[in-house]
């Protein structure tokens, strides 16, 4: 039963506060060991993609402060 409890405090903490950082620890029994192995795997990507989302974002918040048209005072 501890196996499930991680995963559902994983799951939860994913779901609640995008803290995609987080992980599964790797049981010994196949099953839970290999969901836990995807799992993992599928949270390393939304990691990844929303590091990538954030620079886009950054990056085209400095384009349009940088941009003559689009400039604009922020107060």
């Amino acid at each position: 039963m501890e196996a499930l409890k991680n995963i559902t405090d994983v799951v939860h903490d994913v779901r609640s506060n995008r803290n995609f950082s987080r992980r599964v620890s790797e049981e010994r029994i196949a099953e839970f060991h290999r969901f836990a192995l995807d799992f993992n795997s599928l949270l390393d990507e939304m990691e990844e993609w929303q590091l990538r989302l954030q620079a886009k974002n950054a990056q085209l918040l400095r384009t349009a402060l940088h941009d003559p048209l689009t400039a604009r005072s922020v107060s």
